[in-house]
């Protein structure tokens, strides 16, 4: 197989995985071992390495990040000579990076204040005068509106609030410790609870839009769309003279019965009163009015 071959593959197997089912799995387990991990690597870099970080601007370089030859700690245990002196020399890394340097000077003009501003302001007028034209050149015919939405998945979500980007600059820029492990775990604590109060809303709010828009099917949707019939109760019985009742049907026309549950899961029937300008509940013993009932045909004979 090709590369290109193997790439689709890959990513045909990618986009068929679901990742929303693996959100608790592997989304939440994934940004808490992130979180631990950048908080070890930080601890060992202010308790072995203690590069200066407080004066940042001055004396931090990228050669001094993982620099053991200024490790307090190693020196306090007389493990400084043991350490190999040559991979951790800061020349290591001094000279691939100067001669990187040299060639960007080399090859790209000096960057000042003043020319990114100026570039900036190219790229500003730049971008505007393309969009006119391309607005221009269309005539009204070809005018599209797109409604954009900024809806993360489920997955995304549980992964960005575990291993949180506030959390990251917190343990990035301020010195560590242990007990800069307490306010981690506290903080990890407090995204978990707002992430699960989060999805829970919007399950309720999801189950909510359902039954409103259920009820408003019954009630809106269905007498318009759905046929007119009518219920009918008749006495089959050989000794039942032919009674007949009917029943008037609430689907032709709009029903003011709202069904509701309390908390404890009961079932309320309620309907609106425009009298009194409340909502009253409707007890089961109540029977239907407007109720048609014809005589049997012998009674009817008789009389």
């Amino acid at each position: 197989m090709s590369p290109s071959d193997l790439l689709l593959f890959y990513n045909e197997k990618v986009e068929l995985v679901d990742w929303d089912r693996k959100a608790r799995t592997l989304a939440q387990p994934l940004g808490h071992g992130l979180t631990i991990l950048t908080f070890i690597v930080r601890f060992l870099q202010d308790n072995l390495i203690k590069p200066n970080y407080m004066n940042i601007y001055d004396t931090y370089t990228v050669e001094t990040l993982f620099d053991f030859t200024k490790s307090d700690t190693l020196r306090k245990y007389n493990l400084l000579p043991q350490v190999s002196i040559s991979t951790n020399s800061p020349d290591v890394l001094r000279r691939p990076l100067k001669t990187l340097i040299d060639n960007e000077n080399k090859f790209s003009p000096k960057i000042t204040p003043l020319s990114m501003v100026k570039n900036c302001i190219i790229k500003i007028f730049n971008r505007k005068y393309r969009a006119k034209n391309s607005t221009d050149s269309l005539s009204d015919k070809d005018y599209y509106y797109e409604i954009r939405k900024w809806v993360p998945t489920k997955f995304i979500t549980n992964l960005f609030m575990t291993f949180s980007p506030i959390s990251l600059i917190f343990i990035c820029l301020s010195p560590v410790s242990f007990s800069t492990l307490f306010a981690i775990l506290i903080n990890q604590y407090l995204f978990q609870l707002i992430l699960n109060k989060y999805q829970n809303r919007n399950k309720v709010d999801t189950i909510l839009f359902s039954a409103v828009l259920d009820e408003y099917y019954m009630k809106r949707v269905k007498p318009v769309v759905s046929k007119k019939y009518q219920d009918v109760q008749i006495d089959a019985t050989p000794n039942g003279s032919g009674f007949i009742k009917f029943y008037p049907f609430s689907v032709v026309r709009n029903n003011d019965i709202f069904k509701t549950h309390t908390l404890t899961g009961d079932l309320i029937r309620e309907r609106y009163n425009k009298n009194i300008n409340e909502f009253e509940e409707i007890k089961d013993n109540i029977r239907g009015h407007n109720v048609v009932t014809y005589k049997p045909v012998n009674l009817q004979n008789a009389h």
